[in-house]
């Protein structure tokens, strides 16, 4: 079973459309929506989030431990920012 990692906060950001919908094999389907704000979907609420927690997806926990421990914060977030992709860029 894959282990639900997903904090309650960054949820609250989506609709839950589908919950626990029944699919071949004893599968279930869950569909989630960023919610919607003033006719907008509330992007900025997602990119700030996601900012808050990219040393999560861009770095080891190893690494992120390490910085931490050191107190350079301004490393983690450098470090973090290198691995991202230029969306201008599609080189495969």
């Amino acid at each position: 079973m894959i282990d639900n990692t997903i904090k309650t906060d960054f949820l609250q950001l989506f609709y839950h459309d589908l919950v626990d919908e029944g699919l071949e094999n004893n599968n279930k389907l869950n569909l989630f929506t960023l919610k919607v704000k003033n006719n907008a979907f509330a992007y900025d609420e997602l990119i700030n989030h996601l900012g808050d927690l990219l040393h999560c997806f861009a770095l080891s926990r190893t690494e992120v431990d390490l910085l931490l421990r050191e107190n350079k914060i301004r490393t983690l977030v450098d470090r973090a920012k290198v691995k991202l992709r230029n969306y201008t860029v599609n080189d495969g």
